[in-house]
C-alpha cells in the first residue's frame, strides 16, 4: 500500500536474553580481569560461554535482512494474539487471527484508520499477487539464482511445490495452519515494504524450509 511511513522497529527488540546476558557478561568479565588465580580463570571461562551465547543471539537477529524483523515483529504478534485471544475468551469466542494480525499491524502503522487496516490486509492475503508467485518468472528467477544448475523440469517442479506449500495452508480447514500462514504472509508484507521483494521471498522460503521459527 502506498503512502505508508517508514518501518522503524530495532532488530532487537523483545530480546529479553540479551537484558539478562550482557548485565552477566559485564559481571563475569570484571571478576575475570580482578581475581586471580582459579577463580580468574574460571571467570574467564564464564566469560568466554556467555559472550559465544550473546554474539549467536546478536549475529542470529542481524544475520539477514528478513531476520531483522521477523523476530521483533513474532515478539509483537504473541502480544497483540494474547490481548485479542483475552478478549475473545470473554465474549465467548474463538481466536480470531484477523484482529490478533489488525492489532500487529496497528503497532506497527498506528495512525492507519480501521478501513485501511482491513483494506490493507486483505491485499496481504491475495498472496500470489502480492508477492509475486502469480509471475512464473519472478519465481523461477528466485529458485534459478538459489539453483544455479537445476534443469529446466527440476525447476517447474520446485516453484510447483513451493507455490502448493502455501496454497495448501492457506485453505486448509486446520485452522492452525490457515493462521500460520497469515501470520507469515504479514510478516513478508512488512519486509517487503522494507527491503523488496525479493527479501520477502527469502523469507517466505525461509518459512517453507522451517528457517523461519
Amino acid at each position: 500500500m502506498d503512502g505508508l511511513p517508514k518501518i522503524q522497529i530495532s532488530p532487537l527488540e523483545g530480546n529479553y536474553f540479551l537484558t539478562t546476558s550482557v548485565p552477566a557478561l559485564l559481571i563475569f568479565l570484571v571478576l575475570a580481569l580482578i581475581s586471580k588465580g582459579f577463580l580468574s580463570a574460571f571467570f574467564w571461562i564464564l566469560t568466554f560461554i556467555i559472550g559465544l551465547f550473546t554474539f549467536a543471539n546478536i549475529y542470529g537477529r542481524l544475520s539477514s535482512k528478513w531476520r531483522r524483523l521477523h523476530y521483533p515483529l513474532m515478539v509483537r504478534y504473541a502480544k497483540a494474539a494474547g490481548f485479542i485471544h483475552g478478549v475473545c475468551k470473554k465474549k465467548n469466542k474463538d481466536f480470531d487471527v484477523d484482529l490478533a494480525l489488525r492489532a500487529l499491524l496497528l503497532s506497527v502503522f498506528p495512525k492507519m484508520s480501521d478501513f485501511l487496516l482491513s483494506r490493507y490486509l486483505q491485499s496481504i492475503y491475495d498472496w500470489e499477487n502480492n508477492f509475486g508467485f502469480d509471475n512464473k518468472r519472478t519465481i523461477k528467477q528466485f529458485f534459478k539464482k538459489k539453483n544455479p544448475d537445476v534443469d529446466e523440469t527440476k525447476l517447474r517442479e520446485m516453484v510447483k511445490i513451493f507455490k502448493r506449500s502455501f496454497a495448501d495452508c492457506f485453505t486448509s480447514q486446520d485452522r492452525k495452519d490457515a493462521n500460520f500462514i497469515k501470520i507469515r504472509l504479514v510478516i513478508a508484507e512488512l519486509i517487503k515494504m522494507e527491503y523488496g521483494a525479493s527479501e520477502a521471498l527469502e523469507y517466505l522460503y525461509a518459512v517453507v524450509t522451517g528457517k523461519a521459527n
